[in-house]
């Protein structure tokens, strides 16, 4: 009887920690921002390996790309792991607004130094106001503040790069295109 009762007592000890410690569930508005995040991240990263590669004046633009939408992305993929899911889907259709940006990457991938400076910063002006967009329509619609606070960091960082393309396009010999 006597380890009945301890059996018993262990278990209202721990049973409730246990439930505590499991994390809620993700509501499908905070899972489809997470998708959508998560695909605008991956598009970005590859623009910004593009610049790097082939760029002669935006090569830290596109180190500062690729930087932050890694650590942006991997803090999205350590969330949703803590909210017991493994991986976050990549079949998102990139949206209208982010489909120029998308069409571009071919036509980059074909040139090279000031000529491909002069197309990336020509289309990175409307990534960025897609990028604004998606943020800020994301932040309204999120339920977790954490995950608010990941989207609110990486808007932080979208605003740098909105920054550093102004100032590339204030460089002489720099227009869009």
């Amino acid at each position: 009887m006597k380890a009945r009762s301890v059996v018993i007592a262990l278990a209202l000890i721990v049973v409730p920690r246990l439930a505590a410690a499991q994390p809620a569930a993700l509501s499908s508005d905070d899972m489809r921002a997470i998708i959508y995040i998560h695909a605008v991240d991956r598009l970005e990263i590859n623009m910004g390996q593009l610049a790097m590669q082939r760029g002669a004046r935006v090569r830290d633009l596109g180190q500062a790309l690729v930087d932050d939408h890694t650590m942006a992305d991997k803090r999205l993929i350590a969330y949703v792991r803590k909210h017991g899911i493994e991986t976050i889907p990549v079949e998102a259709p990139i949206d209208p607004d982010h489909r120029p940006i998308a069409d571009a990457e071919d036509k980059l991938h074909s040139l090279s130094g000031p000529d491909f400076d002069d197309a990336f910063i020509g289309v990175m002006p409307d990534a960025l106001d897609a990028e604004q967009q998606t943020i800020e329509d994301a932040i309204a619609t999120v339920d977790d503040p954490e995950l608010e606070q990941i989207l609110r960091d990486l808007d932080g960082a979208k605003r740098s790069h909105v920054t550093a393309i102004g100032n590339l396009e204030s460089t002489a010999g720099y227009y869009a295109a």
